[in-house]
């Protein structure tokens, strides 16, 4: 094939060159009486001794060779093999399926086994993890630098995203094409509508199946209300399971056993989970052991002892009827000469008070108590600009302002609340903190941890405003009483969260030790920090999804793995013209011409 096939066109100079090369003027001819009896003969073969002279003039002929390599070489000759890509990209399956034992080791040690096959067949070479978000691991690296980069990658115990990580891949590859592979058991993923985004761009991929597919019975779901532990457990199996579950609190160990049915879910009802950890395991065995277990992180007991600092003690103000409407809750209402030195209450409010009100001593006290896992809640006041805080509040407050609209963000905490202002304290967000309500000069509610306690900060007070009117005030100070110590939903997450600290922590977590102010929950267990542990479960019915449907990739448009490059020969020719030239050259010598 030819790229300018227009050009073969010039192979009609070659006719003139051999028509001039015949018309030029040649030897007179002399007629001897002793050939004409070969006349007739030489007569009959005009013809053939016309080739005869063509052929037997090397020169010509050499000439004319050189002239069709030359025109063949300007019409770009090319042909169509299949040739490696100058980058690869690997998108390779690390979820939680991906741990599966129905091959041998288990599915991920196949796929990085898979996965070394490329790197060698490219210049470039890049790597991506699919679990719940894409991780980069290496982008445009050698051979060595890829291969070296794949050991010692282990799944993570997450559910995934492969369409998002596939769209990751093209993305990195819009500026420097190449080829796509994708290495994945596809257990509950669509990718049909990602296929044929690589299709319109004309991506050559290459997709890689792993595993044969296995029964499995697991934990899906789980939720808690109040101390009453509700979860699912979903048979995957064609025939049905006998679950045995075990319940392990301490030193307490209590089991269930029930038969699951095949291809269904089953739900239990666990009451009066204590306070600290909790470990729920599922038999029998499978291949798939990171759904057999639940984790549970319970908040220890509160304490249900408040103390009010204002100067308003004992006057029956709003705040004080709203704590007492809630039940079981002990409140001490003192003012500010008579606040404990030592502060051993479930949360500390400061309302009702000017600059003169803060005796020496007292900010250290409370700053003291919050820095050892106390709730210090400060109430707006027109003074709090000009009081020494001790860097306590979330945020920098200045004067008061006009009122204005509020935006109040959705939260646990503020949900259904109006907080009906007329005025309320300029400032600004600190970094750190988290603001939850806000107006256009300030902030309204916002709060910020201060080692091992947190710091709640309410620019408005019952004078500025009607907000200590409404039913919802109580509810308020109710919800801001579980807000102080972290709930359930605070300790129990999915796995592949990631949770901002705020501040650089150490953290114990299942399997090591890390150091770092965002955690990411990559594993199944428990995560334990300061006072705090933090439990982490798969909970995703999709991912517990072991099985493997066998996919049809040339029905969704799967592109061959490698791909036609056009090869130029152009070398080749100019190497015979070379030569042909040097061959006329050295004939012309040897004639003597020159």
């Amino acid at each position: 094939m030819f790229e300018n096939a227009s050009v073969l066109y010039l192979l009609l100079i070659l006719l003139p060159v051999i028509i001039l090369y015949l018309l030029k003027p040649k030897p007179r001819s002399i007629k001897i009486p002793s050939l004409m009896l070969l006349l007739s003969s030489a007569r009959k073969r005009k013809l053939k001794s016309l080739f005869d002279k063509l052929i037997k003039d090397p020169l010509l002929l050499i000439q004319l060779l050189v002239m069709t390599i030359l025109i063949f070489g300007i019409a770009g000759p090319y042909y169509l093999g299949n040739a490696e890509y100058e980058r690869t990209v690997i998108v390779l399956d690390s979820s939680a399926s991906m741990s599966a034992t129905d091959v041998k080791p288990d599915r991920f040690s196949q796929a990085v086994e898979i996965a070394r096959q490329y790197p060698g067949k490219s210049a470039k070479n890049t790597l991506i993890l699919a679990q719940n978000v894409p991780v980069l691991v290496y982008n445009d690296e050698n051979s060595k630098q890829a291969i070296d980069g794949l050991s010692g990658l282990k799944p993570g115990d997450t559910g995934t995203d492969l369409n998002e990580a596939i769209m990751f891949a093209i993305a990195l590859m819009e500026n420097e094409p190449g080829k796509l592979v994708v290495i994945s058991d596809f257990s509950g993923q669509d990718i049909i509508d990602v296929n044929k985004i690589i299709e319109s761009k004309n991506i050559p991929v290459e997709y890689r199946q792993i595993g044969i597919g296995s029964g499995n019975i697991g934990i899906i779901d789980a939720a808690m209300e109040d101390s009453i532990l509700k979860f699912t457990v979903r048979n995957y199996d064609d025939i049905p399971e006998d679950a045995i579950i075990k319940i392990i609190n301490g030193d307490s160990v209590k089991s269930i056993t029930r038969t699951i049915k095949s291809n269904s879910r089953d739900f239990f009802t666990i009451t009066n989970i204590n306070s600290g950890t909790t470990r729920i395991s599922l038999e029998p065995a499978d291949d798939f052991p990171i759904d057999n277990k639940l984790y549970i992180s319970m908040p220890g007991s509160k304490n249900k002892h408040i103390l009010l600092l204002g100067d308003s003690a004992g006057k029956n103000k709003s705040i004080s009827i709203a704590f007492g409407s809630i039940p079981d809750l002990e409140i001490t209402e003192v003012s500010f000469e008579r606040a404990p030195r030592k502060m051993d209450y479930g949360m500390v409010v400061l309302h009702d008070y000017t600059k003169s009100s803060i005796l020496p001593g007292t900010m250290e006290d409370i700053k003291n108590y919050a820095e050892n896992g106390g709730t210090v809640v400060f109430e707006a006041a027109g003074d709090l600009p000009f009081m020494d805080t001790k860097e306590l509040l979330p945020v920098n407050v200045s004067g008061i302002a006009n009122p204005s609209k509020i935006d109040v963000k959705k939260s646990g905490l503020t949900n259904d609340l109006d907080f009906g202002i007329s005025k309320y304290l300029k400032g600004t967000i600190k970094e750190g903190s988290v603001e939850l309500a806000s107006a256009k000069e300030g902030p309204i509610l916002a709060y910020r941890n201060i080692g091992k306690g947190k710091v709640v900060y309410i620019g408005i007070n019952e004078d500025w405003g009607d907000f200590h009117l409404q039913a919802s005030y109580p509810i308020f100070w109710y919800r801001l009483l579980t807000f102080e110590n972290p709930a359930y939903a605070e300790l129990n997450f999915k796995s592949g969260t990631l949770l901002p600290l705020g501040s650089e922590k150490s953290i114990k977590g299942p399997s090591r030790t890390v150091r770092t102010d965002k955690l990411y929950l990559d594993e199944v267990g428990f995560y334990e920090f300061e006072d705090k542990t933090i439990a982490s479960n798969l909970l995703d019915e999709k991912e517990s999804d072991i099985s493997v449907s066998k996919i049809n990739f040339t029905e969704h448009g799967k592109v061959p793995g490698s791909s036609m490059e056009k090869i130029h020969i152009y070398t080749i020719l100019s190497l015979f013209a070379i030569m042909f030239i040097g061959l006329e050259l050295y004939y012309l010598k040897y004639r003597g011409e020159i």
